[in-house]
């Protein structure tokens, strides 16, 4: 049995075409980047569990938006696709975006610190 190459997975952004800002970082490998979509246009309006992410995507669509993906790293194993995904989270808070992500990704034993703690 072929084992699956480790280099498979990408971390990628979903960003609002209306302000241009992303709202969703993620890690994934295959088409992971399209499933918020497809997922977000199967559900009805009125799913009270529906995620943040999902009900962002209804709105952006609903106001004549698209959800724009970008692929920001690829070629990663997954620990370091990891690592980018927690970074890119941390780092867009840090700018103040409004990320729907229920985690701050996998990485929590980094992260930003005012510089004099880290000496």
């Amino acid at each position: 049995m072929a084992s699956q190459p480790e280099n498979v997975y990408y971390v990628y952004m979903l960003v609002d075409s209306r302000d241009n800002k992303p709202f969703y970082i993620g890690k994934g490998t295959g088409f992971r980047y399209e499933a918020h979509v497809n997922e977000a246009n199967k559900t009805s309006d009125d799913d009270s569990k529906e995620s943040d992410k999902l009900k962002r995507i209804k709105e952006i669509e609903k106001n004549g938006g698209q959800v724009k993906h970008f692929i920001v790293r690829w070629n990663l194993t997954e620990q370091e696709a990891f690592a980018v995904e927690a970074a890119l989270i941390d780092y867009s808070k840090y700018l103040g975006y409004e990320l729907t992500n229920i985690q701050s990704g996998h990485d929590h034993l980094h992260g930003i610190k005012p510089i004099k703690y880290n000496i």
